[in-house]
């Protein structure tokens, strides 16, 4: 996860050690509704400049 969705890790690194979620990960769209659509595009993202470029323009969050 950490290679796919860099944006993620800061907010989860802050967490305590033991901490145990569940979640679940997603994208949302413009009305802040889920698209699993836009997960799997960014799933496919490989390069690191091109994963970089879409944490920012369309970033993941995780729903616990």
């Amino acid at each position: 996860m950490s290679r796919a969705f860099p944006e993620l890790i800061a907010d989860l690194e802050r967490l305590p050690p033991a901490t145990v979620m569940d979640g679940e990960l997603v994208m949302l769209d413009e009305r802040g509704h889920p698209q699993f659509e836009r997960l799997l595009g960014r799933s496919a993202v490989s390069r690191s400049d091109t994963v970089r470029k879409a944490a920012r323009e369309r970033p993941a969050t995780i729903v616990a």
